[in-house]
Formats: C-alpha cells, structure tokens, sequence
C-alpha cells in the first residue's frame, strides 16, 4: 500500500510539472502557434486585415499547391475530396499558420477545401448587388468593348480583399480551362462548379434576394464570361 501511494504522488507530481510547463493559450496565440482567428467562416476583410496580406494566404497557398501538382487532373473542381481529410485541413488552418500545402494532400481535398472556404465566407465573393449591377451590363445591348469596360469599372469597385481575392482565383481558374483537354474542365463546367460558391442572396434583404434569385439563372453565364475576359477585366 505505501508503494501504491509514493507511485500515485509520483504520477501526480508529473502531471503537475507538466501542466506547469506547458505554454498558456494566449502565449501561443502570440507565437502565431495557435490562432484564435478562424480563416473558414470569416470575412475576407478580417481575414486580409489580419494577416496584412492583399488575399488571404490560405487561398494563395492552395492554389499553389494545386498548381504545383493537379492542374491537369481530371474532374479538378468537379470531384470532391474525402470529407473527413476536408474537415482535418480545415482545422488545421483554423488553428494554425504554420502549414504545408504543397506536399501530403490529394488534390480533389484541396480543391474542396477551397471551394467550402469560398461558400463559408460571412459575405460573398462577389457581393449580391455587385453581382447584379454584373449581370444588368452582362445582358445589355452595348457593343462587346463597352460591355466589357463597364463590368472592369464595377469590379474595381469591390473592396480590396475582395478584388484582389477575386483576381487571384480567376487567373488560376483561367488556368485550369487552359488544361481542359486533359482536365475535362472547359471554361463552362468550372463557371457551373465555382458559381455558388462567389456569389448568394444577401441575408435578411428580401428584395435584393429576389433581384439576384432572378439573376441566377444568368449566374453561371456571367462566371464564365469573368473567366473568360479575366486578362482584360483585371488588368490596372
């Protein structure tokens, strides 16, 4: 009984020295370790203002990743990933700034995990009334250069994370149509799998709702049209 005892004060006094050296959450969240600062489910302007970058890194980071190494993949942004390994590289950017991308992850993860960050973003992409103000130049009877020079106008209009996050992402989608003869992802299948990921009704904006749930069916019409005057639509 009394060696029983001395191992129990034993284990006991381990455990408190362990826990005694172990850092304070605040202290890693300091060191960068731990982020108390989701990346998924945030605002873009949070997210860049944060990090002090022009686009989020975790959207830089997984393009490279999947340009290093998937772009001629086939079904790349039609495929998706498994959920659980989706679900794991989301923690751990949530929780940490310190990753790797380029290595260990299967493409069709990282592509899904880029599609859920886009879908989770507390506002859009492409907010609904710039969407529209889109779509009302997109359908106009203007000649193509105006129409084209109109839509540039509004797009620089976004806010900078969101302009800079959008341009980022459509000259890597740009990309990927360039591969399509292997990919088998032409400029229309990537606008019909990204477009509900840019742009949804606003919350709690009933008329603005119904502008932009009549402005859906023209949605993956005009994402395509984006992608394919990115070049131009982009350019300072």
């Amino acid at each position: 009984q009394p060696r029983d005892s001395k191992q129990r004060v034993s284990i006991a006094q381990r455990l408190n020295d362990f826990f005694r050296r172990r850092p304070a959450l605040d202290e890693l969240e300091k060191k960068g370790i731990v982020r108390n600062e989701p990346v998924f489910g945030s605002t873009l302007r949070q997210i860049c203002a944060h990090e002090r970058s022009d686009a989020p890194r975790f959207l830089s980071r997984c393009i490279e990743a999947i340009e290093g190494h998937g772009l001629e993949t086939e079904g790349i942004y039609r495929l998706g990933g498994n959920a659980a390994t989706v679900q794991k590289l989301r923690l751990l950017v949530d929780q940490t700034e310190d990753y790797d991308l380029t290595t260990g992850w299967d493409i069709f993860v990282l592509t899904s995990a880029l599609k859920t960050f886009l879908r989770e973003l507390r506002e859009p992409l492409i907010p609904s009334a710039t969407f529209q103000l889109i779509t009302e130049h997109y359908q106009s009877s203007a000649k193509p250069s105006a129409k084209r020079e109109s839509i540039r106008q509004v797009l620089r209009t976004l806010p900078p994370a969101h302009y800079n996050t959008l341009r980022l992402l459509f000259h890597h989608l740009t990309r990927v149509v360039q591969c399509s003869e292997r990919n088998q992802m032409s400029s229309q299948n990537v606008a019909l799998m990204m477009g509900p990921n840019l742009v949804w009704p606003a919350s709690g904006d009933a008329d603005g709702g119904l502008c932009l749930t009549s402005n859906l069916m023209f949605q993956n019409q005009v994402v395509e049209y984006i992608l394919l005057e990115t070049e131009f639509l982009f350019t300072d």
